[in-house]
């Protein structure tokens, strides 16, 4: 499963808090996830 460019925009996200709302089903979990494995990879 790949991301969609939204949730590009939110993993690679800094500088500033990141708020992600969304329904239920959406990869909000998945993209957060992303995101701190980003984040650790640098």
């Amino acid at each position: 499963m790949g991301l969609t460019p939204n949730q590009q925009q939110a993993v690679r996200h800094a500088g500033t808090p990141l708020f992600i709302q969304a329904g239920a089903g959406t990869g909000k979990t998945f993209t957060l996830t992303k995101r701190l494995a980003y984040g650790l990879s640098d």
